[in-house]
């Protein structure tokens, strides 16, 4: 268990010792609880202090003074050197001294680290949330090699070139992007900027999760939790201009960069933006003169960024994160597998290691899976392996399969941008059990731990995404907490919950647009409204998502174009859903966006797919494929246009693409099987591959799919087996028991429809016409 030494002086006594009494023996060095009374000797303090996790340094007036307080920094700085001691917290309990005060030692001596405090609720929690961050890599089965760093030599090679130079020239911001997560970017920046002696190996960067829905109002809060500053709190940032919000940003960072901070900033296309251009203010923010010669961002992409703009700033350099290649793979497999103790023959090795793609990801869970599991098994789940990058999500569901718990846990975190662990407890219940099953997810690197520390949480977007799409729900008991937990936080002060809880103060915004509830305007900013439009828009509550679209762009004027397009964005999509004519009035804003007309023509095509207007969607729809004949949404939506149509054969080769790309998501895998089963004459490999789709649906963790599952069963008895009775039978108890009758419905009305039976076609409409809803299932 990990234990806290607290050195104070003996005046601050009274403070620490019912922080101490509320840690207990267990978890602390106290001198109540380690020494004998009157034989604390220095001797006792060093034995102390090598069995110690966490040094909590105390600071006050007396403390600066004291002769032992002396002598426990200096004998913990040295176990720290050791590796003896994991983390120190320094904490200000005397309002008299500062961070600048030259009695504190230079290395604990940062600003955003030295906070004052003098509540010993916030401090008690502060050493618990310490004390679980060393817990959980003291745990941890892959501990030994949070240190490894395999191969990349070309990369590296690359950039000690860039950086290491005649000139002494640094740049300010460093890229590394690849599409994917798992590559292990973060990993090679930090072992890059180590290998350069930018940073010490010790080093842990500040890392700020930035989604593709945030902007510069974002990035200001989330620094702010780090160094927390009253000034900013109290400022309203909807009301400031966008010059004065990047002035504000860079404030804030230059606190960072006078200690030689690096911000690792994990950015989801908020950034970088899907068309490799940079957002503006970012732009700007680093080309403060302020900021030039010294790496201040270290930028982990999804998209590259445009290599005209990079070279015209002149301070960015660029590195693409490839998959590890096959030695390394081999490697990094081998260290994981000994890391595990896990001892298998050469040829086993060899078996999973012809399997595997070098994505580091990919390599940890298919060690885990050995470890968790037993050879056997690992080997009759190869496909998963095969397909971890694109099947990932469901994966890991399979991997926790015998879990339920773990699997609520994923649903708790799937439900929250960034969520603080003590959250997950209080919403769970069962701290033990929660800790625990963060552990497992923790060694198989389904999350991140996000800011300075152990407390803030943010799941693997792909998992996070899969959740929300198969509509995967909490147990009544965890939910009914969930929605009191809700109705406590609608009757909290905001300013408190932003400085003490940041997920909680994300989540009680979320959930005040959700009730219709005013949000203050000093709050009203445009991240936020952007996610609750696409959260209400997900649950078909269009007009809502038109409202909050609405009140967004008549208070553009102080946020940034990107933000303010994407509510545009919603706010078409929304008026297509509702054939509201003032889907026109925002439509022009997209032609010849960025010299296309690709996002002009997509909304329209949408427009007219929501009217019925079908040849004018599919013209539409033919017009984005010729400015870009790989748009995805294009190929999924024009699907959707074929079988309206009834042109399956016309929608075939794109349902299949579609399913390919996307292959966790069973509409797909449906729109797929519905093209492929009505093919006039079908061959042995269609009907394997037919037979493949099933499976796919049947395996999903996905709420709709046992009601999609026998539909299609339905579908395959009459097209394949052309057993009219038993598809008629199985369709007809699918819409007995379907909560999703639309599917079975489809089917059956088309089976009918082959069959000539008009009778039967009239018979089910007046029976289930009313009761089905089609609004839901073209959202592929």
């Amino acid at each position: 268990m990990a234990k806290a030494f607290l050195s104070h002086s003996s005046s601050d006594k009274p403070l620490i010792e019912k922080i101490a009494t509320q840690l207990g023996k267990n978890n602390c060095h106290y001198d109540r609880f380690t020494f004998e009374i009157g034989k604390q000797t220095l001797e006792e303090i060093i034995r102390a202090l090598d069995t110690t996790d966490i040094f909590v340094l105390f600071i006050s007036e007396k403390a600066l003074e004291s002769k032992w307080v002396k002598d426990e920094i200096s004998t913990a700085k040295k176990n720290i050197d050791k590796g003896i001691i994991e983390r120190v917290y320094p904490i200000i309990i005397d309002k008299n001294i500062t961070y600048q005060d030259l009695r504190i030692p230079k290395w604990i001596r940062k600003p955003y680290n030295l906070q004052k405090l003098d509540n010993e609720v916030l401090i008690l929690r502060k050493i618990k949330q310490i004390l679980r961050e060393v817990e959980y890599k003291k745990n941890s089965t892959i501990h030994e090699l949070s240190d490894l760093f395999v191969g990349r030599y070309d990369l590296s090679a690359e950039f000690e070139k860039k950086i290491i130079n005649i000139d002494n020239k640094k740049p300010t911001c460093i890229i590394a992007y690849n599409f994917f997560e798992g590559m292990g970017r973060r990993t090679f920046l930090k072992n890059a900027l180590i290998k350069t002696n930018i940073v010490n190996k010790l080093y842990e960067p500040e890392i700020i999760p930035f989604d593709s829905k945030e902007s510069i109002e974002d990035f200001i809060y989330k620094l702010n939790l780090i160094n927390p500053q009253q000034s900013i709190y109290k400022k309203n940032l909807a009301e400031e201009t966008l010059d004065n919000k990047i002035l504000i940003a860079k404030s804030i960072v230059e606190l960072f960069t006078q200690n030689n901070e690096v911000l690792f900033i994990v950015d989801e296309g908020s950034i970088i933006l899907p068309n490799n251009k940079f957002v503006g203010w970012f732009e700007k923010l680093i080309s403060f003169k302020e900021f030039s010669n010294q790496i201040c961002f270290c930028l982990i992409s999804k998209y590259k960024p445009d290599g005209f703009k990079v070279m015209k700033l002149g301070n960015v350099e660029v590195f693409r994160v490839p998959e590890l290649s096959t030695s390394d793979t081999t490697t990094l497999f081998l260290q994981y597998l000994n890391a595990l103790k896990i001892e298998i023959t050469s040829v086993d090795k060899t078996f999973f290691l012809e399997h595997l793609k070098g994505l580091p990801a990919q390599i940890i869970y298919t060690a885990q899976l050995i470890a968790h599991t037993n050879l056997l098994e690992a080997k009759k789940h190869i496909e998963d392996i095969v397909e971890y990058s694109d099947l990932m999500a469901l994966s890991i569901f399979e991997f926790f399969k015998n879990d339920e718990f773990t699997q609520q846990v994923l649903v708790v975190l799937s439900k929250f941008e960034i969520i603080h662990i003590e959250y997950v407890c209080k919403i769970l219940g069962d701290e033990e059990a929660v800790n625990a099953s963060i552990q497992k997810l923790f060694d198989l690197s389904v999350f991140n731990f996000m800011f300075s520390g152990f407390e803030y949480i943010k799941l693997n977007n792909a998992i996070a995404d899969y959740i929300s799409r198969s509509r995967l729900t909490l147990k009544n008991e965890y939910n009914d907490k969930l929605k009191q937990l809700v109705v406590e936080s609608l009757s909290k002060n905001l300013d408190s919950q932003i400085q003490n809880d940041y997920s909680e103060f994300l989540f009680t915004l979320q959930n005040m647009i959700h009730n219709g509830k005013t949000i203050p305007p000093k709050y009203f900013l445009p991240s936020f409204v952007i996610k609750s439009i696409v959260r209400e828009y997900t649950n078909s509550k269009y007009d809502t998502a038109i409202k909050l679209a609405t009140q967004l762009l008549e208070n553009s004027s102080h946020f940034d174009d990107q933000i303010i397009r994407e509510a545009r964005y919603w706010f078409c999509l929304a008026c297509s859903r509702r054939q509201n004519e003032n889907f026109f009035n925002e439509i022009n804003y997209f032609k010849n966006e960025n010299g296309s007309h690709k996002s002009y023509f997509f909304l329209l095509g949408f427009y007219y797919r929501n009217g019925n207007k079908m040849d004018e969607a599919e013209d539409c729809y033919l017009k984005v494929l010729e400015i870009d004949k790989d748009h995805s949404k294009t190929k999924r939506e024009l699907v959707n246009v074929y079988l309206n149509q009834g042109e399956y054969i016309k929608a075939l080769n794109l349902a299949e693409e579609n399913f390919y790309r996307f292959r966790t998501n069973i509409l797909h895998a449906q729109a797929y099987f519905t093209c492929l089963v009505k093919k006039y004459k079908l061959t042995a490999a269609d009907v394997e591959e037919l037979n493949m789709l099933l499976d796919t649906v049947n395996k999903s963790f996905n709420k709709k799919a046992n009601d999609i599952y026998r539909t299609m069963s339905g579908e395959y008895e009459f097209y394949v087996n052309h057993k009219l009775d038993k598809a008629i039978k199985l369709l007809t108890m699918s819409l007995q028991i379907e909560k999703h009758k639309n599917y079975a419905f489809r089917s059956l009305r088309e089976i009918y429809r082959k069959m000539d039976m008009q009778n039967a076609i009239e018979a089910l409409h007046k029976t289930y016409g009313k009761r089905i809803s089609f609004d839901e299932d073209d959202e592929y």
